[in-house]
């Protein structure tokens, strides 16, 4: 997953240099100003993509987070569900939808797995 954000995050830079190179190269004004718009927005996906993968980084690879009770887990999955409505990118929305996902899962998962091995105490001799 990291290598495929990676890899946008890359071809974003480049089509960015590229739209700046033509506004450097243009001699008409309007097509500057646009081939800078299209640099900008270049730009601003690409950061879009960097956030996704920091954050798939920051969730995906660190132990302590993965303890977490499932509780939390199910917190995690609203909050991810949440941002992915709220995105407008459809490639950002569907990473967070999956990390939403993967997020419900480990709540299941959490859920299923018995938390202590030891028996419940028995209350009055039962």
């Amino acid at each position: 997953m990291l290598q495929t954000l990676s890899h946008h995050i890359k071809a974003c830079l480049d089509r960015s240099a590229d739209a700046e190179r033509r506004a450097k190269a243009s001699n008409d004004a309007d097509m500057k100003a646009a081939y800078m718009q299209i640099a900008d927005r270049w730009l601003v996906l690409a950061r879009s993509y960097g956030f996704v993968e920091s954050l798939e980084r920051f969730l995906f690879n660190n132990d302590h987070i993965r303890r977490l009770e499932s509780r939390n887990y199910v917190g995690f999955a609203h909050e991810f569900s949440q941002l992915a409505t709220d995105c407008k990118d459809d490639f950002v929305r569907e990473q967070l939808l999956n990390m939403a996902r993967s997020w419900m899962a480990l709540a299941m998962d959490e859920a299923e797995t018995p938390r202590d091995k030891t028996p419940s105490p028995k209350i009055n001799g039962r």
